[in-house]
């Protein structure tokens, strides 16, 4: 019973927050380092700037050609005003998403023992 319970746990943080991971699994996070960074339509500097995004953002990219960045589903910035995470949003995220069913798994299976009547005054 525990240990489907543990299972049961595992998936169900899993399939929570599926679409977060997946989202993130084809991309590299890179940090905006200029005040205020362009963003164009194309990867070219004659293209048109259709936005614009402010230090410390972080943004997901999905290609590189040459020095632009492909910002996943948006449009194109320039690389050398970014710098490359050592670490993706997966892996900041995945260790909660699995870790807090595990101390949930853990707290159940140690209360379990423990009588409802005992908490009553």
């Amino acid at each position: 019973m525990k240990t489907g319970l543990l299972i049961f746990l595992i998936v169900n943080a899993y399939m929570n927050n599926r679409d977060v991971l997946e989202e993130n699994l084809n991309c590299v996070y890179y940090t905006v380092t200029a005040e205020k960074l362009n963003v164009r339509d194309s990867a070219n500097y004659d293209s048109n700037i259709v936005g614009k995004v402010e230090k410390p953002n972080r943004l997901c990219i999905d290609n590189l050609e040459g020095e632009w960045a492909h910002i996943k589903n948006s449009n194109w910035v320039n690389v050398k005003y970014l710098n490359k995470q050592d670490r993706n949003i997966v892996d900041e995220y995945i260790g909660p998403v699995l870790i807090a069913p595990i101390i949930i798994f853990f707290v159940i299976t140690q209360l379990s023992h423990i009588k409802p009547s005992s908490f009553l005054v």
